[in-house]
């Protein structure tokens, strides 16, 4: 799922699972009116008919945690038109006998069924389309199923509809409009961040050089100025040490170069045991073609996140840790994981920033780079970083 939809995804799921189950109790209680109609329509046009109206949104509301928005967004679309063309299709369908003028269609007690999920799929100028369709297509059969003797009831039935359907059409498009605007404010929120993490970064630099001005050149130029012999030794050092210091911070300035992977390991080895000092790195396969810097970066800061936060939130001293790099010519993959108290990924805020920006989103921005977070409550979480060399 892409990110920058969590919020219009997890209302789109409710309003789908809603709508599935009320289609489902409307299906109980219709089953005697559906029958009892049964009569004066074809029956080649009313188990198509029945399958569709009763039968699509109760399994869209129950797969709708396995499939992304774009495919439920097409399954609602697929599911607007259909609807339409079973209402349109009524009076094609009927054998001859009129229905009794005291009965309606029994898809006139459903039509917000069929008008909702156009509010999700298309704008809310479309959406108002459905519903006047959708509206005068169930007055037309009404008047037309019924032997056309009464006009006024057909249209009162009509406007009946055309008032329930918009109720639950303005409640559907709300819904989604605010949650693109969350969507969008989480989505800026996460830029500053980032720029943020920008901005942190060349204070630290600044930090470092100033560091090196003061503690380095500024005490090697003191004591070229004197004339104690016994310094010229240790003042060279110092002044070699600084210059190379200065070619270094130039170096990360321009191109970064890449890194072997035994430098790689060494240096995830040590940001992870920073955090946790009994930590242990199992290093698995080898790899003789150099890691690109941005990677070697993504990395360290992926795999300190995930270890912070299993630090933070995995439970107290008795759980597990551990770390892997698996590396290989095609791939470098790292798994930070624990035997604590795990959790719901389903249930974590979407807009978490230590697992969108520090972990997913460092990774997502490398190319061939992904992470991904598998957890069970009570069963541990494990963090699994991975970077494609292809």
């Amino acid at each position: 799922m892409n990110d920058s939809a969590l919020a219009e995804a997890r209302v789109v799921r409710t309003i789908v699972i809603v709508l599935g189950v009320a289609v489902a109790i409307y299906a109980l209680l219709s089953a005697g009116t559906v029958l009892a109609e049964a009569k004066y329509v074809h029956p080649a046009w009313l188990f198509p008919a029945v399958i569709i109206v009763f039968g699509v949104p109760p399994v869209l509301a129950t797969i709708s945690g396995r499939i992304s928005l774009r495919v439920m967004h097409l399954g609602l679309a697929l599911y607007t038109i259909a609807f339409l063309v079973v209402v349109v299709t009524w009076v094609p369908a009927m054998r001859g006998d009129a229905l009794p003028l005291d009965a309606a269609p029994w898809p006139l007690g459903i039509t917000a069924v069929g008008t909702v999920p156009a509010a999700i799929v298309w704008r809310p100028a479309i959406a108002w389309l459905v519903v006047i369709a959708n509206s005068m297509a169930l007055a037309i059969v009404r008047y037309f199923s019924t032997g056309a003797l009464d006009l006024q009831l057909a249209l009162q039935d009509g406007l009946f509809c055309l008032v329930f359907s918009s109720i639950f059409t303005i409640v559907a498009i709300v819904a989604i409009r605010n949650a693109r605007a969350l969507d969008a404010a989480a989505l800026t929120a996460r830029a500053s961040a980032a720029r943020a993490a920008s901005v942190a970064a060349r204070m630290h630099e600044h930090a470092r050089l100033d560091a090196l001005v003061h503690d380095e050149l500024i005490t090697a130029l003191y004591y070229a100025t004197t004339d104690r012999g016994e310094l010229t030794g240790s003042v060279q050092v110092q002044a070699r040490r600084a210059l190379d210091e200065l070619g270094r911070l130039d170096a990360e300035r321009g191109e970064p170069a890449p890194v072997e992977s035994a430098a790689f390991a060494s240096r995830l080895r040590s940001v992870l045991l920073d955090l946790s000092s009994g930590l242990m790195l199992t290093v698995r396969g080898q790899r003789t073609a150099l890691i690109p810097a941005d990677v070697a970066d993504a990395f360290a800061e992926g795999a300190t996140e995930a270890l912070r936060n299993s630090l933070r939130h995995a439970g107290g001293g008795g759980v597990r840790r551990h770390a892997t790099l698996s590396l290989s010519e095609e791939r470098v993959v790292v798994e930070v994981g624990d035997d604590g108290s795990g959790f719901d990924p389903h249930s974590v805020n979407p807009y978490r920033l230590g697992i969108l920006v520090s972990i997913r989103g460092r990774l997502d921005a490398v190319k061939n780079g992904s992470a991904s977070v598998r957890s069970t409550p009570g069963a541990g979480t494990v963090v699994t970083l991975t970077w494609n060399d292809r």
